[in-house]
């Protein structure tokens, strides 16, 4: 009997990963790789089997493997059946499967034809006027005047403006008490590595003298001077960051520059009547474009091609906040169109000229992807038998399973967030030798923004906020109880910190509802399958052939 849950999970895996797809032969296969079953005319070899085996990731691939090769067969020869259902519901004529291919098309060519046509390297010498131009070799001492709010900062930077002496404004006006009392000097020197990227981006191209503009910092308002400078040799991780930020600007202009060869090679053209028609379209409104004959007019022309309102619309609908709408003139849809279209159909024009689909590990991938979408088209259709999942469904489940929804381990802790190292390690000093109350320094230090924590400091925090506190989720659960730890390097900054408790407590049932929602749909879906399988291996049960002799001899030795 086959399983079924396997099942759904090995067809899950063939729809998402499409790389374990195997390629069926077309013509009977014989000696070491025999011809093992046969769906409709499409034929399963031995060595089709043993490539999805050794496919599959490597858990499933050493816990199931073993005795089941039967199972897998099956799983590639049911595949099969799905797709003969896909052709014949015509997933693959309709429009939202036509787009998905295209685009996937459109997004392989581009990639491959950019791949193949541009080489960029990085000279020593090159690389060295990069890391001069961003500051990679200063170390900066600066001063800072923290603030609470924009409209303090302004008033703040007023003053500075109109003459009075930075530090006299630092001890006047800043909430870092750490280094308000020295006129904002922080007290060392920094590198660019030791900052957080934005705030680095922006100081670290300011000449000594000068004084940046409010910029915010956790929640409040910082305005830096930069008092000296000192040269240094950038090398390791910081050298790294450079030579990939350097790689990905010449990258991209390597691809502007081969854009613009591509739009007079293909000489590409304005279609001036069609780009009027359609401006007039979108001065009705977002509706009017999308519908009636607007997909079919010809906005541009190039060699053996043409670009017409529909791809427009298929482009826009992926950027958000850009709205066709909000363009009223020929001149503003051409901006659009040049900067978010054109590109990529010039390249996959390119592409295509140079014969890229052509070839046979290209080839091969779109018709991979063509029966992932196939099957993807038909998986959505199935879900769709058992309708929405209803919020009555949604409650009695939460209220049926009442140790099943829990918080992530929940860590409730203090802390004190600051800009550098050296502050960082003076407050844990002073924490540690009990000359200053945690909680005082984190009123008076800590930038991590009042909307996450009290004034003391204290906050929650739970593992699936990881990306959100940059590094700090994973400090906090490696640490015991009652322990100070840090500096710890996160993205905001340098942070000092100490667990105060660690618990898990049951999700209110808004917070389980996601999670309630996706194990129903998952239940759904699985039901879904179930039958679905079971109606395309009754209908097409007369077209499946498996050699049990074959299949077993192939398979003894294993």
């Amino acid at each position: 009997m086959v399983n079924l849950p396997m099942l759904f999970f090995a067809l899950w895996l063939l729809c998402i990963c499409p790389g374990l797809w195997v390629g069926c032969a077309q013509e009977e296969a014989a000696g070491d790789d025999p011809v093992v079953a046969r769906v409709a005319d499409v034929t399963i070899t031995a060595q089709d089997v043993r490539a999805f085996i050794d496919r599959l990731p490597a858990p499933t691939a050493t816990e199931q493997v073993a005795g089941r090769e039967r199972e897998h067969l099956q799983t590639l020869v049911d595949t099969e059946l799905l797709l003969l259902e896909a052709r014949a519901q015509r997933i693959g004529e309709s429009p939202a499967f036509l787009s998905r291919l295209n685009r996937m098309v459109r997004d392989k060519l581009v990639q491959e034809f950019k791949r193949k046509a541009i080489r960029v390297t990085i000279p020593e010498t090159e690389l060295a006027q990069y890391l001069e131009e961003q500051g990679f070799n200063r170390a900066l001492r600066i001063s800072d005047i923290m603030v609470t709010d924009l409209e303090t900062a302004e008033r703040v930077l007023q003053e500075v403006d109109a003459g009075v002496k930075f530090a006299e404004v630092a001890r006047k006006w800043s909430t870092n008490r750490e280094t308000a009392a020295m006129g904002g000097d922080i007290g060392r020197f920094v590198t660019r590595y030791e900052m957080r990227p934005a705030i680095a981006a922006l100081l670290f191209r300011l000449p000594v003298g000068s004084v940046s503009a409010p910029i915010p910092v956790g929640g409040r308002y910082s305005i830096f001077k930069i008092l000296e400078e000192m040269a240094m040799e950038p090398a390791g991780e910081m050298k790294k960051e450079a030579a990939e930020a350097l790689r990905r600007r010449k990258f991209a202009s390597a691809t502007d520059s081969l854009v613009a060869a591509l739009t007079q090679d293909l000489h590409l053209r304005r279609d001036e009547a069609g780009l009027l028609a359609f401006v007039e379209l979108l001065q009705r409104g977002a509706n009017a474009a999308a519908g009636g004959g607007s997909f079919d007019i010809v906005l541009y022309r190039y060699d053996d091609g043409q670009l017409d309102a529909a791809a427009v619309i298929d482009v826009s609908k992926a950027l958000d906040g850009v709205a066709l709408a909000s363009l009223k003139s020929a001149e503003q849809l051409d901006a659009f169109i040049r900067q978010h279209v054109i590109p990529d159909v010039l390249l996959q024009a390119a592409a295509l000229r140079d014969g890229i689909s052509d070839e046979e590990e290209i080839s091969t991938w779109l018709k991979e992807r063509k029966r992932h979408l196939l099957l993807s088209g038909l998986r959505g259709r199935m879900l769709q038998r058992h309708g929405p999942i209803t919020a009555e469904e949604i409650r009695q489940y939460y209220d049926a399973h009442q140790k099943k929804f829990l918080h992530p381990e929940q860590f409730d802790i203090q802390e004190i967030l600051v800009d550098t190292l050296a502050s960082a390690e003076r407050l844990r000093d002073m924490i540690e030798d009990g000359s200053a109350d945690m909680g005082d320094l984190a009123r008076a230090h800590s930038i991590r923004s009042l909307d996450v924590r009290n004034e003391k400091g204290r906050f929650h925090l739970h593992l699936h906020e990881s990306a959100q506190f940059g590094g700090l989720a994973e400090a906090v659960m490696a640490a015991d109880v009652g322990e100070l730890v840090g500096p710890v390097e996160v993205r905001e900054g340098f942070s000092v910190f100490r667990v105060l408790s660690k618990e898990r407590k049951r999700e209110s049932f808004e917070e389980a509802k996601w999670a309630v929602t996706s194990q129903l749909r998952r239940g759904k879906q699985r039901q879904a399958f179930n039958e679905l399988l079971r109606e395309v291996q009754d209908r097409y049960g007369s077209e499946v052939e498996i050699y049990g002799d074959r299949f077993t001899s192939a398979f003894a030795a294993r």
